[in-house]
């Protein structure tokens, strides 16, 4: 009793809970350390959120630029315009060329811009088109730069000529004094033109007719004749020619009974290179290789002598006219359809060049064949004349992009395209990409 009540009147001898100093210590260690990682955690957060952000600015200002430029480029080379409205009278602008002419064939360009390569990331752009106004009316002949200056992208452009009746365009004054800056931290500016891949000094653009022929234009038709389904045609000159005249066609519509053959006859010419060699047409027909990956353009013109030839009453969607490819058996090559056409009307669509474009999926040898069904009765009188005939390799399709290839100036009128690298830094951080623009205008037709 006397204990207990001693420890009544001494509070010292009680126990109660609480923090001792090394507890205290600990704790404090513990939440000083959970205030250092979450501080760093918010630190790395906002600055990678300013990073995204400042990526994400030069991403958007590199797309900007992108749409920009990818205006102008498809526009590079614009070179026709309608002389009057609705007139269907056409002027080409020669001065959208660079060079187009020169005593020295080997400096005539007939491309319509300059690339100037720059020894580190920035490179320049110079090209001229023509500008048409919102009903399509010629307006004046432009030119537009694209380059880099202490960081800063700049357009500049400059009205070479002017329409008789057009307005002044404060954008592309006479002067040029238009320089306007794009975009801000550049980084990378750097302009590739695509490759043709069939170069204009290649041997290998025209597969019809062959090299070896005495002239560039002379062929040849041979005649397919089986003496039942197939029959023969009438050819003049038979060696070949410039000009090669086809008459004789077996029509399937019997003007006795006045009906329809059950089983249709057709006339077949297949082409070679003129010479008097004799022999069938499966032996000296031209065997050209077509390969995957490539372009290719069967042209033709159909001269008529006359303003009306019994050719010209076919009836569409009966009569039969086609061009295509066959081999060395007479048959068809797999999933190549023929190439429809009509005779000549009149003297303007005599002057038309028919051309038919495609591409093979494997490597094909075949010759080039003409094919004739006809059912209208005075079908059997008339006449074709085939001139101009070729089949050859498109240059300006095909391409590739070699960051070492600078074109030749006969080759500069072939380029359809420009690789871009376009980086765009911001407080470090850099946006962008790699585009490719089209340009089909650049350059004159190739041949």
């Amino acid at each position: 009793m006397m204990n207990d009540f001693v420890g009544d009147l001494c509070p010292k001898y009680s126990r109660k809970a609480g923090f001792t100093l090394v507890e205290l210590l600990v704790y404090m260690a513990i939440l000083g350390v959970v205030v250092l990682v979450a501080g760093q955690a918010l630190t790395d957060s906002t600055k990678f959120r300013v990073r995204t952000q400042n990526m994400l600015a030069s991403s958007q200002n590199a797309e900007n630029v992108a749409s920009l430029l990818k205006d102008d480029i498809a526009q590079m080379g614009a070179k026709e315009y309608e002389t009057d409205k609705y007139s269907g009278n056409f002027a080409v602008v020669k001065n959208v060329f660079m060079h187009p002419e020169d005593a020295d064939a080997s400096l005539v360009d007939m491309s319509s811009y300059f690339l100037q390569k720059g020894t580190g990331e920035f490179d320049s752009l110079y090209f001229r088109r023509i500008r048409y106004d919102d009903d399509g009316k010629y307006v004046g002949l432009e030119a537009v730069s694209w380059y880099v200056h202490d960081g800063v992208l700049y357009r500049r452009c400059e009205r070479l000529e002017s329409a008789a009746d057009a307005a002044d365009d404060a954008s592309c004054p006479a002067d040029g004094n238009t320089e306007v800056a794009i975009a801000n931290d550049m980084s990378r500016f750097k302009v590739v033109p695509a490759k043709p891949k069939l170069l204009e000094s290649s041997d290998q653009k025209v597969l019809f007719p062959p090299a070896a022929s005495s002239s560039s234009s002379a062929f040849r038709m041979l005649s397919r004749y089986d003496g039942t389904k197939i029959l023969r045609l009438n050819v003049n000159p038979e060696t070949g020619g410039d000009v090669v005249k086809v008459s004789g066609f077996v029509s399937n519509y019997d003007a006795e009974t006045e009906t329809y053959a059950t089983e249709n006859k057709i006339n077949q010419l297949y082409a070679t290179q003129a010479n008097g060699h004799s022999g069938n047409w499966s032996e000296l027909c031209t065997e050209m290789t077509f390969t995957p990956g490539a372009e290719y353009e069967i042209s033709f013109k159909l001269p008529i002598l006359t303003t009306t030839d019994y050719s010209q009453s076919i009836v569409p969607g009966r009569d039969h006219l086609s061009v295509g490819l066959r081999n060395k058996s007479g048959e068809k090559i797999p999933q190549l359809n023929d190439f429809m056409f009509a005779p000549p009307n009149d003297e303007a669509s005599a002057s038309v060049t028919r051309s038919f474009r495609f591409s093979v999926k494997k490597e094909e040898k075949a010759c080039l064949a003409f094919t004739f069904v006809f059912f209208s009765p005075q079908a059997e009188q008339g006449t074709l004349n085939i001139s101009n005939l070729k089949v050859k390799k498109v240059q300006d399709i095909n391409y590739e992009f070699d960051d070492s290839y600078t074109p030749e100036i006969a080759d500069k009128k072939n380029v359809r395209a420009f690789f871009v690298d376009l980086r765009i830094s911001k407080h470090g951080e850099q946006g962008g990409s790699t585009y490719v623009f089209a340009t089909p205008s650049n350059g004159a037709a190739a041949e």
